[in-house]
């Protein structure tokens, strides 16, 4: 893999820890990412701190996921669905 990649090759990765419920994997993936204006870096920190039981980062996660995408909670399942 190209040491210069995009940040955004962390996502399959990350969310694939996630789904196997690699949590800490995940997060360390996560936090690889440098897009913090985009909502679904907060997105996936959020079901990632949820996950690991860590209430007060999902909170602030999920509260800069609604600020980057105040419709998100109306359309995430349009946005998973992608």
């Amino acid at each position: 893999m190209n040491p210069a990649h995009p940040d955004f090759y962390y996502f399959p990765s990350a969310f694939n820890f996630y789904r196997q419920d690699q949590l800490n994997e995940a997060l360390r993936e996560t936090s690889k990412l440098q897009m913090l204006d985009y909502f679904w870096t907060h997105f996936l920190l959020t079901i990632i701190y949820s996950a690991l039981g860590d209430q007060k980062h999902a909170k602030k996660a999920a509260h800069e996921t609604t600020r980057l995408y105040p419709d998100i909670k109306e359309k995430a399942g349009f946005e998973l669905e992608k």
